[in-house]
């Protein structure tokens, strides 16, 4: 999934954010290589596995089409 950075964000904020727990910070650290500061703005990636408790919240919903389905 991924976020767009808000003014005052920090990474611990965001880990909370995702992960309930401020010291996932190193988890969105390391999958966003290419950011060095966080800007208002910059999109970052998140990784969502079972330890995420946004994700739980979350609902998968698919579009099925003629030729593919889309998850949105």
């Amino acid at each position: 999934m991924f976020y767009t950075v808000e003014d005052s964000d920090t990474l611990p904020k965001i880990a909370e954010k995702f992960y309930g727990d401020r010291t996932y910070w190193q988890t969105i650290y390391d999958a966003n290589p290419d950011v060095i500061v966080l800007v208002p703005g910059a999109e970052l990636f998140i990784p969502l596995d079972s330890y995420s408790e946004f994700q739980s919240k979350c609902e998968i919903i698919v579009v099925y089409d003629h030729n593919q389905s889309h998850v949105l």
